[in-house]
């Protein structure tokens, strides 16, 4: 995925949820940003078929959620972030 003029890597560690076929169960994809200047693990729960209708198309959210809605448009996505303290 192109984000901020580079690019990174959204993954799940199961094919299944690219498969056509619609599942209801939540859950994770997870985002690397190899230029990332913070060391953290950011993963996001997401709930295909948690609304009725698309999400509206809105700018101001980050691209990494715009993008998950290209592919499950109904979804409920939730921001998880594991901050890891390096403060050598």
């Amino acid at each position: 995925m192109l984000a901020d003029s580079h690019f990174t890597v959204l993954f799940t560690t199961s094919k299944r949820y690219f498969e056509k076929r619609r599942l209801n169960e939540p859950f994770i994809l997870y985002h690397y940003d190899g230029l990332a200047k913070r060391h953290a693990e950011t993963s996001y729960t997401i709930e295909p078929l948690a609304n009725s209708s698309p999400i509206p198309k809105d700018k101001t959210l980050p691209v990494v959620i715009r993008c998950i809605h290209t592919r499950w448009p109904l979804a409920a996505v939730e921001i998880n972030t594991n901050e890891e303290n390096n403060s050598d």
